[in-house]
């Protein structure tokens, strides 16, 4: 398979991922919060909000090391999606009150919308090393991740595998995608070979963990629900 397949592969998980995580956000706070309605509207619009300011910074400072930039990336909204629910559960355990939670969990939202906002104009220079104008290949494989994240977020990850143990899961699909980022190792300054490969066996790490959860998920699930029903 040519690089330039594990660099859509890239763009296209990463969405899928991202919207994943939001969703689950948005599910989670509807539990914790109630209003359906409410929590999935301001999830999603502050999602969009992120993005877009996401996309923004991320100038030419930061795109001239694509490679190095987005795996930096992917370490962060791997540990921050990845165990997004587990903190919100954390937060309610440490009664810090409604508007404690509020901050915190709406700080999520904005980190990881944040996050994937910055990776696009990073995924659009890095597709862009194979052809000249890969704008709306990337937007096109972005958007297309995106609506496959809410069919499996809706079909598959909710309904069988629960909020908790899909984070974790949704969390090793996006350091798996940060792994791939390997094959894109000739776009990578000589300079900055040491740091890439230090970042690679980090995200292989949190892959472990994040495993590891993913096995022994029900029995995290279970005393995580047992520790917020005995309040």
């Amino acid at each position: 398979m040519s690089n330039q397949f594990f660099c859509y592969l890239i763009v296209f998980s990463l969405a899928l991922s991202s919207i994943c995580y939001e969703l689950i956000l948005a599910q989670s706070l509807s539990a914790f919060l109630e209003n359906t309605v409410l929590r999935y509207s301001v999830t999603i619009g502050l999602y969009m909000c992120s993005l877009g300011i996401g996309a923004l910074f991320a100038g030419e400072k930061w795109t001239r090391k694509s490679v190095i930039n987005l795996l930096k990336i992917e370490i962060g909204l791997t540990m921050i999606g990845g165990f997004s629910v587990a903190m919100l559960f954390l937060t309610d355990a440490l009664n810090v009150g409604r508007m404690g939670f509020l901050i915190m969990s709406h700080a999520l939202i904005i980190a990881i919308g944040f996050l994937s906002g910055f990776e696009i104009p990073l995924l659009v220079r890095m597709a862009g090393f194979y052809q000249q104008s890969p704008v709306n290949q990337v937007l096109a494989i972005n958007y297309a991740g995106a609506f496959c994240g809410t069919v499996l977020f809706a079909f598959y990850l909710y309904p069988h595998v629960g909020l908790l143990p899909a984070a974790f899961l949704i969390g090793i699909v996006n350091a798996v995608s940060g792994l791939f980022l390997y094959f894109e190792e000739k776009q990578v300054e000589t300079t900055d070979l040491k740091v890439f490969y230090s970042i690679l066996y980090l995200l292989v790490f949190l892959f472990l963990i994040l495993s590891l959860c993913v096995i022994y998920g029900d029995s995290i699930n279970s005393f995580f629900i047992h520790q917020y029903l005995s309040k």
